[in-house]
């Protein structure tokens, strides 16, 4: 009995030293830097190796990321480098400089070990924005990688022009007033990389809808949205969408909301909760099917809703988006009727509703385009209109737009 409980108090004492080693192991900070970077520690170097790994190549791709401490990214003051022959690093009080591709462990003066692995210096840098234009007050983040197996640590950012858009150290974009800005971001090495991106105002915006469709005008509408940097939302008919994968594919490349419409565009007040669900799922099944996007926003045909509608739509977290400006196109066939009553009856904030399955509807639509460019309007999704504002669109709840 006594030697079973030794035992097992062995085992124990094995398995809580290995797990603290594990820890230990686990614990040990890397840093990646490229050759000739340096970065500064946060303690003071004891031993300057511990260990050494020189390598041909590093296979992992290097990316950075702008969110990493800042302290751990900190350029040391520039001096004179030690001999970098059979050294992996050139190592200085805290500071640390890559000499050669390869992995070494330093010691600190607290007794924590930290891994150096050097990579090669970047050859090139790419830069994107996570959005391909604002709106004044808004942000991006812009992301910045290196080549292959070459690592850069700390990238600098800058802004050609600062009453446009501002750029902080982290590669966070702030949208200062319309206009074009061109950012840069820049290796420790002198590899550069640029983008622009379009600052647009916030202070008229419409919400631009589409119903009925896609048809065979659609097309032509997303070539004219593209050209004048305007979007919209369309909500679609289920039997209409299918077959037109290519459409709906460049309605949401080009920048577009997709929204559904019901199935067969019948009334909804006279369907069941169940009828109602099923029929927003097999919409929504269509459109993810082609586009692996599964949309929310939902207009009901006719605008027609009663307590049965909005709670099946919650049900299925869909906002219920109406308007507050009818074109009336459903009454005409004249482009220019369509074109007068957009030009008479527009203002900030409008929910405009439009059917993008009549050719005059389009056309009106495209005639009006420049000039409301020239006022300034913007012409955007439902989602843009709501986030810009900061207005909650909530599942099963009506939005109609904003009186400016």
């Amino acid at each position: 009995m006594k030697a079973k409980h030794i035992t097992i108090g062995l085992v124990t004492m094995l398995l809580v030293a290995f797990f603290n080693m594990a820890n230990v192991s686990a614990s040990i900070k890397t840093y990646t830097i490229g050759v000739g970077e340096k970065i500064k520690l946060p303690k003071k170097i004891a031993v300057e190796t511990v260990s050494s790994d020189a390598v041909s190549e590093v296979s992992a791709d290097a990316s950075f990321d702008a969110s990493e401490d800042a302290s751990s990214e900190a350029s040391a003051e520039a001096s004179t480098p030690k001999s970098t022959e059979n050294k992996i690093v050139d190592a200085s009080g805290k500071t640390v400089t890559g000499a050669k591709v390869g992995k070494v462990k330093l010691k600190l003066v607290d007794g924590t070990k930290v891994k150096i692995v050097v990579k090669k210096a970047p050859k090139t840098l790419t830069l994107k924005s996570s959005a391909s234009y604002l709106f004044t007050n808004d942000t991006a983040k812009l992301l910045a990688n290196v080549n292959k197996n070459s690592a850069s640590r700390k990238i600098t950012f800058s802004s050609s022009n600062k009453k446009v858009a501002t750029i902080s150290k982290n590669g966070v974009v702030k949208a200062k007033k319309k206009g074009t800005v061109k950012l840069t971001a820049k290796a420790y090495n002198g590899v550069k990389a640029s983008v622009k991106l379009q600052i647009k105002s916030s202070s008229k915006l419409i919400c631009l809808t589409f119903d009925d469709g896609p048809s065979s005008y659609t097309p032509k509408l997303l070539d004219a949205l593209k050209k004048y940097n305007f979007h919209g939302t369309f909500f679609m008919v289920g039997v209409e969408a299918q077959g037109k994968k290519s459409t709906i594919q460049t309605m949401m490349k080009n920048g577009n909301e997709l929204g559904m419409h019901s199935w067969h565009h019948d009334y909804l007040t006279k369907m069941s909760e169940a009828q109602i669900e099923s029929d927003v799922a097999k919409t929504r099944a269509l459109i993810k099917d082609y586009t692996g996007v599964s949309p929310v926003m939902f207009r009901p045909p006719y605008g027609a809703t009663n307590d049965t509608v909005y709670k099946a739509l919650k049900n299925k977290g869909c906002p219920v988006i109406m308007w507050n400006i009818n074109v009336n196109d459903y009454e005409t066939t004249s482009s220019e009727v369509v074109y007068n009553n957009i030009k008479k009856r527009v203002h900030p904030g409008a929910v405009l509703v439009l059917h993008d399955s009549h050719s005059w509807s389009v056309d009106g639509l495209i005639k009006a385009m420049p000039e409301l460019k020239n006022q300034g309007y913007e012409l955007v999704t439902v989602s843009e209109f709501a986030r810009l504002k900061k207005i909650k669109l909530a599942p099963g709840k009506r939005f109609v737009g904003t009186s400016k």
